[in-house]
């Protein structure tokens, strides 16, 4: 009643399918159209059936899947090309396939991808770069089809080939470390395949058989070195074609073989052959000249060792022996050959005797059964001569054993003298008045003397060793420390030095609880060290008793020097106060007797002038002497304070004020530059100063006068001086040169007061230095200081 359009697909029994469509009529009613698709159907079926295996292939591929278009668009691409890329479906879309390169692979790509496109198919192998920004190598296909509108696209495969790459690196490097090893081996070796090519060789079998270069390379064949060698004559005279024919027929049924040859050369070459499962065979090649000459040089050592040597295997055969050997045994020459079994050894000596008397086999037979279970051993033997034979053997690793003999006769002699000598030297050292004792390497105490019993009070059996010594003899644990490491340190000096242990000085703990002061030494010997002990108690107590009469007059000394020293100060205070207040009656003396001149001149006579004259001259010179025993005073009571003083420029300086107040004179000067000390600034140039006056003063007389001011380095310490070519003086008077007021010079000659040198003595006796003066009339002085 109420129809409405409609359209369905209805599937008959018989398996037609239909399509129904029904419509409404204008006025009213309707039509309905019945189609058999059942053909269009199948087909339909048919190609979904076919898309499905092909989406289902392009999703079970193992790499990714891609379909792109002309214009670089993806038309369609399988799920795991979003999984290896990380891109969404929508982010696909919009992507170019040049998105996922880089650089050169990028590059690469795009001309593959024009290549497909030209010519219909390319491959490639690029890294691949993936939405996160990881790189992984893959190889990528390309080939042009056609899409259903008729358009050209690009259809292809990439599969992610990171282990394959790895797999080659491993490969690469496996072949690099085998060639490397090859090369590095101080062996030549050659690989020879079933086909009889050489497959493998390096450069020492090269070099060792001195094959040329171009032989070297890969796949030569075996004929030709043989042929090679053939020809050069490494195998001796013979037919070279027949010779490399014999040598091919045997490399084709290779055995193992070990051989050395002699090239012409004169080398000789250890050869070592296998064959290998699949055919062909290896062989290595060894430079064995030095060996053989060794080898040689062995035998040689062997028959001039001044001990007799022999060696068997395990099996007991004769390996090797000396000729000393048969000297020292006396065995017969065919005995010399090896595989000489030691059971012929050991009956040839029960024959003649050196085993002693019994029955010859069962001699033999009990030692052959105790050298088949050998043992290292030693052992001194009487032979029937009469000689005395020393035999050491030692087991081998393998089995076997190695012998060494020595006629030992003479040494045995030497120990038996030396033994009796050693009960001598006991006797000596038990009877000797100083104690003694002598302690093992092992710190044993073999032996002390009677002596050292009776100072010590301890018995051999309370000091078996060193540790019972240390403990019993110092209690204290920490005095005791460091007595063991001092003595112990003085023995190995000694040892290693080849001389006495020092003497040291300890207190030593007796048994009685009594305290020794022991002076210590020794001498090491051999394996042992003779310790002598000498009892100094009474005399360090009587030294302490000199030490403390010492230190109490040293006291006393320095008590009167403080005495001392206080007068002096005293007096030096006293005379720097008497010349201060002098002063003052000279000023008015000198100051009266100038008013006296000048207003009363014309009352008085010549001889009042001259008086008058007398006494301003006196009180000048009194002033200056004033004066100067000022400066001395100040040179003893100021303080020191030392700093770093340029000698060079203070004197620099003095000269300038010398030659300002007597232009006229000619003097050369040579000071040498730098000269440092440390001392009081003040003090220093009172010592300069008063040093070049008194050069200046005494060179006044001479046209061309010279002062020179030097140091040199003497006796390790540093010598100043100040030289020149004047008046000079007399040696005999050299003590007065530093004493206040004397003079060694006529005073109307050169003026002074006597007083400058002394202010010099006193300078550098305040500093602690030295000063003396050598001089000779008429050829001046020269005046050396210290000043440390």
């Amino acid at each position: 009643k109420k129809f409405l359009p409609h359209r369905l697909k209805r599937a008959r029994p018989d398996g037609t399918v239909l399509d129904i469509v029904g419509k409404p009529l204008p006025g009213g009613g309707m039509v309905t159209t019945y189609t058999d698709i059942t053909e269009q159907e199948r087909f339909a079926a048919e190609i979904r059936r076919e898309r499905d295996f092909s989406l289902h292939l392009i999703e079970s591929v193992p790499g990714i899947f891609y379909l792109i278009d002309e214009d670089g668009r993806f038309v369609q691409w399988n799920r795991n090309f979003e999984v290896v890329t990380g891109y969404t479906a929508e982010e696909m879309r919009a992507a170019h396939p040049l998105d996922f390169f880089e650089g050169e692979d990028r590059q690469l790509i795009e001309e593959r991808i024009g290549a497909v496109f030209a010519t219909g198919t390319a491959t490639a192998e690029a890294c691949f770069k993936t939405k996160g920004g990881i790189k992984r190598p893959y190889f990528l296909t390309g080939e042009r089809i056609t899409l259903e509108d008729g358009r050209p696209a690009l259809i292809g495969l990439g599969f992610d080939i990171t282990e394959r790459r790895q797999a080659e690196s491993d490969l690469a490097r496996q072949t690099a470390i085998l060639q490397a090893t090859l090369e590095a081996m101080d062996q030549g070796i050659s690989v020879v395949d079933g086909d009889l090519h050489m497959t493998a060789l390096n450069r020492k079998f090269c070099e060792l058989l001195d094959f040329p270069a171009e032989m070297a390379a890969g796949g030569a064949a075996f004929a030709d070195f043989a042929r090679y060698n053939a020809e050069r004559g490494e195998y001796g005279p013979c037919d070279v074609e027949e010779k490399v024919r014999e040598m091919i027929e045997q490399a084709r049924h290779p055995q193992p073989h070990h051989f050395r040859r002699a090239r012409p050369n004169g080398r000789i070459v250890e050869v070592r052959g296998n064959p290998m499962p699949d055919g062909g065979f290896v062989t290595t090649y060894t430079d064995v000249t030095e060996q053989e000459q060794l080898t040689q040089l062995l035998r040689t050592t062997l028959d001039n060792m001044a001990q007799g040597l022999s060696v068997f295997d395990k099996d007991l055969n004769l390996v090797v022996m000396n000729r000393k050997f048969i000297e020292i045994m006396e065995f017969p020459e065919s005995f010399l050959a090896p595989g000489t079994p030691f059971e012929a050894f050991m009956r040839f000596n029960a024959e003649r005797g050196e085993y002693g008397p019994g029955d010859i086999e069962e001699l033999v037979r009990t030692r052959v059964e105790r050298t088949r279970r050998f043992e290292a051993h030693r052992l001194v033997r009487q032979r029937p001569n009469g000689n005395f034979i020393e035999i050491c053997g030692e087991p081998l690793p393998d089995g076997g054993f190695v012998s060494t003999y020595a006629d030992v006769t003479e040494r045995v002699a030497a120990e038996q003298a030396l033994r009796e000598s050693e009960a001598r030297f006991r006797r000596i050292i038990e009877q000797s008045p100083i104690s003694m004792a002598i302690v093992n390497m092992d710190g044993t105490i073999e032996f002390i003397n009677r002596k050292a019993i009776d100072t010590f009070g301890y018995r051999p059996a309370d000091i078996p060793d060193m540790g019972a010594w240390w403990v019993k003899a110092y209690p204290d644990e920490i005095y005791r420390t460091m007595v063991m490491a001092q003595w112990t340190g003085l023995v190995t000096v000694a040892i290693a030095e080849n001389r006495e242990i020092e003497a040291r000085e300890y207190q030593v703990t007796c048994k009685d609880g009594s305290i020794k002061t022991m002076s210590i030494f020794g001498v090491p010997v051999a394996d042992k060290v003779f310790v002598m002990f000498d009892d100094i108690t009474d005399r360090k107590r009587a030294e302490n008793a000199i030490r403390q009469l010492n230190e109490t007059l040293e006291q006393r000394v320095r008590e009167r020097t403080a005495e001392l020293a206080a007068s002096n100060q005293e007096l030096e205070s006293f005379s720097y106060s008497v010349s201060h207040d002098l002063r003052a009656p000279l000023r008015a003396l000198n100051g009266f007797s100038h008013l006296l001149e000048e207003e009363y001149a014309t009352r008085l006579d010549a001889n009042g002038l001259d008086y008058l004259a007398r006494i301003r001259a006196a009180s000048k010179r009194m002033g200056e002497l004033i004066d100067n025993l000022l400066d001395l005073a100040r040179v003893s009571r100021q303080e020191l304070k030392r700093v770093a003083v340029n000698l060079s420029i203070v004197a620099s300086d003095i000269r300038e004020t010398l030659e300002e107040h007597a232009p006229a004179r000619k003097v050369r000067w040579n000071i040498m530059p730098d000269l440092m000390v440390r001392a009081d600034p003040v003090l220093a140039k009172a010592l300069i100063e008063n040093l070049l006056r008194n050069a200046w003063k005494f060179t006044a007389e001479r046209e061309e006068a010279v002062i020179e001011m030097s140091a040199s380095r003497q006796g390790g310490e540093t010598v100043y001086c100040v030289r020149d070519n004047g008046a000079g003086f007399d040696m005999a008077y050299a003590g007065k040169l530093f004493q206040p007021f004397q003079r060694l010079h006529d005073a109307k000659r050169f003026e002074g007061t006597g007083i400058g040198l002394a202010i010099v003595h006193r300078v550098l006796r305040r500093h602690g230095g030295r000063v003396w003066a050598e001089g000779i009339p008429g050829q001046g002085a020269a005046f050396y200081f210290t000043l440390p």
